[in-house]
């Protein structure tokens, strides 16, 4: 009977490094597809390895299921502004957590999930620099060619304050000579923008401006946010924080 114990305790011994080594390497395997999928949709190189947890559900039961219950990631910041620039070229993306739901595995090309959830940071260097760009490609238009001059000349957007005291984003023109405060807006899925304060030495900013400016910043929200719908937003010191979702996405792996 001894001998007999002690042959069923090796072999439970052998079946838990068996399940462990089993277990370890379904997480790397599992890990390295959506790593191999986050690098490759990435414009940039990502220099920082992406976080990746699978929760406490062990998920040897996801070879029988093909479905892994929940996956995180915290994909790394990638972002690239170049400083002191009037019309910054933008490169990379900002800092995302992603959380899945009931991961499909059958197929290793092709990851999909049930539902998608991120949460992604846009920073004011991030924001102030899209409508930098964007106001230089496609300067606002008060129909004359001296009121266009004026703007150029007078109305240059010199920086960006994001306060979670007044939920405001505050747009700084020509080193402090006037501030316009945006209260943004989600409506319908999408982010918006609302004037809160629009003063120029006294005088209201344009429309034209206004316009321009959160058109300029709901596009940043929207490229940032995708095909995703917007289902709520935090504005943060020094930052806005989106929370996106979608049902059905996938990710190629190859």
């Amino acid at each position: 009977m001894a001998k007999l114990g002690k042959a069923l305790a090796a072999i439970v011994v052998i079946l838990l490094v068996v399940a462990a080594a089993a277990e370890f390497g379904l997480r790397w395997y599992i890990g390295d597809k959506l790593e191999t999928s986050v690098r490759a949709q990435s414009t940039v190189e990502i220099t920082e390895d992406p976080s990746i947890a699978f929760g406490s559900t062990p998920l040897l039961f996801s070879l029988v299921t093909h479905t892994v219950p929940t996956v995180d990631l915290s994909v790394p910041s990638t972002l690239n502004i170049p400083p002191d620039d009037p019309a910054p070229a933008i490169a990379g993306a900002p800092a995302a957590d992603v959380s899945l739901t009931d991961l499909d595995i059958s197929n290793p090309n092709v990851l999909s999930a049930a539902h998608m959830t991120v949460r992604v940071e846009l920073p004011d260097e991030f924001l102030l620099a899209t409508i930098q760009q964007q106001m230089a490609a496609n300067p606002p238009s008060t129909g004359s060619a001296l009121g266009d001059a004026l703007l150029k000349q007078f109305v240059r957007i010199s920086n960006l304050t994001s306060t979670a005291a007044s939920g405001t984003v505050d747009v700084e023109f020509t080193d402090g000579a006037a501030t316009l405060g945006l209260e943004p807006r989600v409506e319908a899925g999408s982010l918006t923008f609302r004037a809160t304060n629009a003063q120029l030495l006294g005088f209201e900013v344009p429309q034209e401006i206004v316009d321009a400016i959160s058109e300029s910043l709901a596009d940043a929200a929207r490229d940032a946010a995708g095909q995703m719908n917007v289902d709520k937003l935090e504005v943060k010191d020094g930052l806005i924080e989106l929370t996106v979702s979608q049902d059905n996405p996938q990710f190629r792996t190859q």
